[in-house]
C-alpha cells in the first residue's frame, strides 16, 4: 500500500478531505503545525494517529525515513508548510492542492483583484497602496528579509522557493494553473482532481432545491476587499426594482472592523430595507438552508474564490453572476454550465429564474465534474501517480 503525507490547515473542509482519503486504498498520515485541540474531535476516525508538529522543529525527515511516503500533498501552502517542505531532503514527489489565496495573493497578482471603486477605497486608507504593491511586484526578489517582515510578506519568499520543488499542481480548475504559470514559471504537471465530492459541497442536505423564487440576492462569501462589494452596491442602487433583498456576507474573512462598519452603513444608506449585512456565523446546515432562500447570487471576485458557494448555488438552481474578469467564468462556460456576467447581464436578467432545462443541464454537468459520493473517483488521478 502506498503512503501519502498530508500537510493540512485546520479549516472547515479538512474533515471531508481526511474522510475522503481514508476511503482510498492508501496509507495516509495527516500533519498539522498548530494547535487543533478544539477541532480534532470533529475529525473522522483515521487509521494512523493525526500528528501535530512544531513547524520550527518538525523533525520531518525522521517521519520521512520511518514511514517512507511516495507523495507529500500540500493542501494549500502557508509559511509553516513551506518551511517544513523545504527541509525535506529525500527524493519524494510533491503535490499541491492550491487554494485561491495561494495563487492570487502572490506579489505579481495582488493588484489584479480589485474593481475601480474598491481600489479607491484602498487609496483612501493608504495613498501609497498602488505604489507599494507595484514595488513589491517588481522588486520582490531583491527585497531583504527584514523589509519583507515589516511588510508582512516574509511568508511568500519561502512559498516561492517551495513552488520550485513541487511536481504536481492538483486541481479541477485548469484556468488557475494557467494564471499561476503565466506569472511564475514552474516545472509542475497539472493533475485533474476535484477537491470534494458534490454531496460534501452541498453539506449533504436532504432536499437540494431552492425555495420558491424569493427575489433575494446573496452577495459574496466573505468580508474581504476582493469581493468588490462597493462595485456590486453601486450597480444595485440603480436597479432596486430587480430584486427583493440583497444579503452581503460579512461573517467570514479577514477584513478590518473599520471596513465592515463602513460598509454596513453604506448598505443601509443606499439600499435601506432592501439591504442586509450577514454578520452571524452559521454552521454548514444552517448556511445551506440560508442559501436556499436566495435564488440569485453575485460573486464579483476577479479571481477564483467562493467555489463551494458557487457550486452549491448552481446545483440548487440559482442564477449565479460572476465577473467578466474572473478566470472561472471560462471554466463554467466551457463545461456548459449556465452562469451570467454581472457587469453586462444583471440589467437583463435580474433575479429571474433559470428555465427548468437550464437547471437540469447545470446539475448534470456538475455531476460529471464532481462525483456525487465516491472519493476514489474524484482522487483517481492522484492515486494513479502512485502506481
Amino acid at each position: 500500500m502506498k503512503t501519502i503525507f498530508h500537510f493540512l490547515l485546520p479549516e472547515k473542509i479538512v474533515s471531508d478531505v481526511i474522510r475522503n482519503f481514508e476511503e482510498t486504498n492508501t496509507n495516509n498520515f495527516y500533519f498539522f503545525f498548530e494547535d487543533i485541540s478544539s477541532k480534532i474531535s470533529s475529525f473522522p476516525k483515521t487509521k494512523n494517529e493525526i500528528l501535530i508538529l512544531d513547524f520550527k522543529e518538525s523533525n520531518i525527515n525522521f517521519y520521512i525515513k520511518n514511514f517512507k511516503p511516495q507523495l507529500v500533498l500540500f493542501h494549500s501552502i502557508c509559511q509553516k508548510f513551506a518551511k517544513v517542505g523545504l527541509e525535506i531532503d529525500a527524493q519524494i514527489k510533491f503535490g499541491w492542492f492550491p487554494w485561491g489565496y495561494d495563487i492570487y495573493s502572490l506579489p505579481k497578482l495582488r493588484l489584479t483583484l480589485y474593481g475601480p471603486i474598491t481600489l479607491k477605497y484602498h487609496l483612501k486608507q493608504n495613498k501609497f497602496f498602488i505604489i507599494k504593491n507595484k514595488l513589491i511586484e517588481c522588486f520582490f526578489d531583491f527585497l531583504p528579509d527584514f523589509i519583507l517582515k515589516r511588510m508582512n510578506l516574509e511568508n511568500f519568499r519561502e512559498a516561492l522557493l517551495l513552488y520550485k520543488k513541487i511536481d504536481y499542481f492538483i486541481s479541477y480548475i485548469h484556468e488557475d494553473f494557467e494564471i499561476f504559470s503565466k506569472y511564475y514559471k514552474n516545472k509542475m504537471q497539472f493533475v485533474y482532481a476535484p477537491f470534494l465530492t458534490l454531496n460534501q459541497y452541498l453539506g449533504n442536505i436532504s432536499d437540494p432545491n431552492l425555495n420558491l423564487n424569493t427575489g433575494n440576492i446573496l452577495v459574496g462569501n466573505s468580508a474581504s476587499l476582493e469581493s468588490n462589494y462597493f462595485e456590486v452596491l453601486d450597480k444595485l442602487k440603480d436597479h432596486k426594482g430587480l430584486f427583493t433583498k440583497a444579503f452581503f456576507v460579512l461573517n467570514y474573512g479577514y477584513a478590518t472592523t473599520s471596513f465592515k462598519n463602513k460598509f454596513q452603513k453604506e448598505v443601509q444608506n443606499i439600499l435601506g430595507l432592501q439591504g442586509e449585512s450577514v454578520l452571524e456565523f452559521m454552521d454548514l446546515t444552517n448556511y445551506m438552508n440560508f442559501l436556499k432562500t436566495c435564488n440569485t447570487a453575485v460573486f464579483l471576485h476577479y479571481r477564483q474564490q467562493a467555489m463551494g458557494n458557487i457550486i452549491s448555488l448552481i446545483y440548487l438552481g440559482a442564477r449565479v453572476y460572476l465577473s467578466k474578469n474572473n478566470p472561472i467564468l471560462n471554466f463554467f462556460l466551457e463545461k456548459e454550465i449556465k452562469v451570467s456576467i454581472f457587469e453586462s447581464e444583471f440589467e437583463i436578467y435580474g433575479t429571474s429564474e433559470l428555465t427548468l432545462n437550464e437547471k437540469e443541464v447545470n446539475r448534470r454537468n456538475l455531476e460529471k465534474i464532481f462525483s456525487v459520493q465516491n472519493s476514489n473517483n474524484i482522487y483517481s488521478n492522484i492515486l494513479n501517480l502512485l502506481a
